[in-house]
């Protein structure tokens, strides 16, 4: 069995069934996870902590870390992620996940945009299963409370993601060829 031995050296060129292998038995790395590369040199770093879920079995279909600027020049950072039709975020400090908006199709598979409106940035959540599945914003509020949109409505079709470009939103739906 051949050890890693991080002295060999990092090769980022060769694939992995490639690397070398020293007559010591050890080999080159192609992967560094929680280490750093300065100076021909490679350090160890610090890893990050899981969060302590209770969630099940079932798979997170959707994460997302999201940075909010608001008007008055602060950054809200958290973590929001998808599972069987809630939407949980995450706190940092305590490693737990709480849920905050819940009710929408359990098997969708989410999608999101965020727009920065009047100095606050804005996270669009596009959920597309159904007309039921309303498009929900966050603003970047303390208390992580979604607010229902009238952009399903407003087109007449279920919105399935959109993408921000030069201040501007572009929204596509499901079996269309039209991008309003």
């Amino acid at each position: 069995m051949a050890l890693l031995k991080l002295s060999a050296g990092w090769n980022r060129v060769k694939p992995v069934h490639e690397l070398g292998q020293g007559e010591d038995g050890f080999v080159q790395c192609s992967v560094l996870r929680n280490f750093i590369v300065r100076d021909n040199k490679i350090r160890k770093i610090g890893g990050t902590e899981a969060y302590n879920s209770s969630l099940g079995n079932n798979p997170i279909t959707w994460v997302h870390r999201s940075y909010h600027k608001r008007a008055d020049g602060s950054v809200r950072k958290v973590v929001f992620c998808f599972f069987n039709g809630d939407i949980y975020y995450g706190d940092d400090v305590a490693g737990t996940l709480t849920q905050t908006q819940g009710a929408f199709t359990s098997t969708a598979i989410p999608l999101h945009a965020t727009m920065q409106v009047s100095g606050n940035a804005i996270l669009y959540i596009f959920i597309g299963e159904t007309l039921n599945d309303i498009v929900y914003k966050y603003d970047g509020n303390g208390s992580f409370t979604f607010e229902k949109t009238t952009i399903n409505a407003d087109m007449g079709r279920v919105v399935e993601g959109a993408v921000v470009h030069l201040d501007r939103m572009w929204y596509w739906s499901r079996k269309s060829s039209i991008i309003n």
